[in-house]
């Protein structure tokens, strides 16, 4: 979760995300925040759990964050031989969805490398 947005007093991570977040797929959002949710659960520190007293409050704040982990964990799952089709179909599909403008950047990012 190295990616996260680090505020420059106690290392913890600022919320509240501004990306359009709605606008993304379901599946997408959903799988964020179970990402958001095991990050909150892990050994915190008590600076961490005085700024985030409940996991549902973080959750609900902080999730944006956790997209681009979310969607890395996804393209993850379509290589794996052990995923059904009738899985990976949602999946491709959520990770190209034209409403999330970074669905296509990302698809353009994976063209040219």
């Amino acid at each position: 979760m190295s990616d996260l947005i680090e505020t420059p007093v106690a290392g913890l991570p600022m919320c509240g995300a501004d990306i359009a977040a709605e606008r993304l797929p379901r599946l997408i959002r959903m799988t964020a925040k179970e990402l958001a949710e095991a990050h909150y659960e892990e050994d915190r520190s008590p600076q961490f759990r005085l700024a985030y007293p409940n996991c549902k409050g973080y959750v609900r704040l902080c999730w944006p964050y956790f997209v681009k982990p979310a969607k890395e964990v996804l393209t993850s799952m379509l290589g794996m031989p052990g995923v059904h089709e009738n899985l990976k179909r949602p999946i491709y599909e959520a990770l190209i969805a034209p409403g999330d403008h970074h669905a296509q950047l990302d698809h353009y990012e994976a063209a040219v490398r």
